[in-house]
């Protein structure tokens, strides 16, 4: 299957309680916004069960659709980090047979640094399909430290062979 527009959401961990945090909200307003005006044809929702006791990031993102546009929105439930976001994705689109022209990677502004170079590292065939659209959300000083922190590690690890225990640590 062959779409023009393909907008994929980046996962969030979800909050102690199971909800979805506040940057998880705007990119899936934004990400619905996308649908409900046709600037893309469908939606994949990537993220994993960060809180094991709960539904994964995929399964709640997907529920803050609504309800009339939820066909339209695919689910990928396994990635615990942005690049497996973008290898999840990239080996589920490829096993069904979907292609596309543009790719809309919806994102809180401090992740579109890291997305951008594991893009380019893992999924480069994607690179000159790729346009940013970043939610409005306000950083705190604490998410500037923490994200430029995890930029760091992921640029040091992008294999994640520390990355992924080190960023639980600095999420809870």
């Amino acid at each position: 299957m062959h779409i023009n527009s393909l907008a994929l959401v980046l996962g969030y961990q979800l909050l102690p309680d199971g909800r979805p945090n506040d940057a998880f909200r705007a990119s899936m307003a934004l990400a619905t916004h996308l649908l409900e005006n046709e600037l893309v044809s469908r939606v994949i929702v990537s993220g994993g069960h960060t809180r094991p006791e709960y539904e994964s990031e995929a399964d709640v993102g997907r529920k803050l659709v609504p309800v009339e546009l939820q066909d339209r929105v695919w689910t990928e439930d396994r990635a615990m980090s942005t690049r497996q976001n973008l290898e999840f994705c990239r080996v589920k689109l490829a096993a069904d047979g979907i292609t596309f022209d543009k790719l809309t990677v919806v994102c809180a502004p401090l992740h579109e640094e890291r997305a951008r170079f594991l893009f380019e590292r893992y999924w480069p065939e994607t690179v000159d399909k790729i346009v940013f659209v970043k939610t409005d959300i306000r950083p705190t000083f604490r998410d500037v430290v923490v994200n430029k922190v995890i930029y760091l590690m992921t640029r040091a690890d992008p294999d994640e062979k520390v990355f992924l225990r080190v960023k639980r640590w600095c999420l809870d």
